[in-house]
């Protein structure tokens, strides 16, 4: 009698194992869609990032030499203590770019790129969406939102898009 109960228990089990094959992954982030045509997606590394920069201004700014983000790390470091180490980057085969919206008047989530795209006569950063929390911004906090990121050399123009915010 128990090994009936028991065979009738284990039964379910063992079909419910066999039923779990392997799954097909999907490569990449499917909420990025498609490349679109005539782009090629680019390769780059995240320097920076942070919702308090220092950059009151906005600035969207294609740096080519090691002066240029030495000034920016400057303002960055200005009211940090120690200051963050300024990052080692080969200008003769990298370009760096600086992006920030300047002060905003609500507390945000330190910027982040999706991907970057290189098309025929520019470069496109596409930036994540910011998630907006159940209670809305804080409306009490100063933030200077900033990400910097560095990537090969080009002689194109580079161009932000952000896909909206999620709620």
């Amino acid at each position: 009698m128990f090994h009936k109960k028991s065979f009738l228990i284990i039964l379910p089990i063992v079909f419910l194992l066999l039923s779990c094959g392997n799954k097909s992954t999907v490569s990449g982030d499917p909420s990025l869609g498609e490349i679109p045509k005539g782009a090629q997606e680019m390769a780059f590394e995240t320097l920076f990032s942070s919702s308090q920069s220092g950059l009151k201004e906005p600035t969207q700014e294609v740096l080519n030499s090691g002066d240029g983000l030495k000034n920016v790390f400057a303002i960055i470091n200005s009211k940090r203590k120690p200051g963050i180490p300024i990052p080692d980057v080969n200008f003769d085969t990298h370009e760096v770019f600086v992006f920030s919206p300047g002060q905003v008047s609500h507390g945000v989530p330190s910027p982040k790129v999706q991907r970057m795209l290189q098309f025929e006569n520019k470069i496109v950063v596409q930036l994540e969406p910011v998630e907006q929390n159940e209670n809305g911004y804080a409306t009490t906090v100063i933030s200077e939102p900033c990400v910097i990121v560095a990537f090969k050399k080009t002689s194109l123009p580079v161009v932000v898009e952000t896909t909206g915010m999620k709620n």
